[in-house]
């Protein structure tokens, strides 16, 4: 709280706030605020403020501008509460402001992430996705290929030239098939998409450059999607029957006519025509 010292008149003829003040001490401030509690309020204790100043004092009798005098300190104490309202305002905006770019940021961050994980996800699609088989009724992967015939799969797999047998992980079970170099991560190694007949399965080394594996199937009336479940698949419905396998093979006359029939329908999509 200040007390007026000093005042001026401006160019309208306006009292201006005061020039100088002297600051009370803080017992005295602490008076003045238990008095305002006692009061009621500010504006009794203002008016008794005045009353006292009246009775006690020539303020009013003695100077004529006493009265615009305090009209203007309270003009100014109304500025710096105004000052001080327009500060706390500029403050919670410029939090909203923050809060709002956060939130914004934050927004975009889990947009990215959705859009990453969408991205991740049709990956995944894809790589699911039946693909054209290779010429060989098989598919041309990136760690090893393979091809198939109703009876068996036969897999390649490229090793670094110059690989002993010594130097090779191939361990080939009923419903399972592992396959890797020594002290190194598995090449392959999964659930085999079809049961093989183990005792008729073997692997060699071709040239030292690559591994090549058959497997012998149980179940010789049904082409592999895959060598790995869940691994990439080819379109059985795109398989290309051999016309002199197909005589040879040993089935019966339902499967012989089925085979025929795909045979037949793979023959006239080749040649963009409808196959019914």
């Amino acid at each position: 709280m200040a007390i007026i010292t000093d005042s001026q008149e401006d160019g309208d003829g306006e009292v201006a706030a005061p020039s100088a003040a002297k600051a009370i001490s803080r017992s005295d401030e602490d008076v003045l605020a238990a008095v305002l509690e006692r009061m009621g309020g500010p504006l009794p204790f203002l008016q008794a403020a005045i009353d006292v100043a009246r009775e006690r004092s020539g303020l009013f009798h003695c100077d004529p501008t006493a009265a615009r005098k305090v009209a203007a300190m309270a003009k100014a104490a109304r500025a710096k509460v105004e000052a001080e309202e327009k500060l706390v305002a500029a403050k919670e905006e410029t939090r909203k402001l923050t809060e709002r770019r956060r939130n914004e940021e934050s927004r975009r961050a889990a947009d990215s992430e959705r859009k990453l994980e969408g991205g991740a996800e049709n990956a995944a699609k894809d790589g699911r996705r039946a693909r054209e088989p290779n010429a060989e009724n098989g598919l041309d992967l990136e760690k090893y290929s393979w091809t198939q015939e109703l009876s068996e799969v036969n897999i390649t797999v490229p090793v670094p030239q110059g690989t002993k047998s010594m130097f090779v992980v191939c361990e080939i079970e009923k419903n399972h098939l592992k396959v890797a170099l020594k002290g190194q991560t598995p090449i392959i190694d999964g659930v085999l998409y079809q049961p093989v007949n183990v005792c008729d399965c073997f692997w060699t080394i071709e040239d030292g450059k690559s591994l090549s594996i058959l497997l012998s199937k149980q179940n010789k009336k049904e082409w592999w999607a895959s060598v790995i479940r869940g691994g990439p698949e080819l379109d059985i419905k795109k398989v290309k029957i051999m016309p002199s396998r197909l005589c040879d093979l040993d089935i019966d006359p339902e499967t012989r006519q089925a085979l025929q029939k795909s045979k037949f329908e793979h023959h006239r999509r080749n040649m963009g025509l409808p196959t019914r």
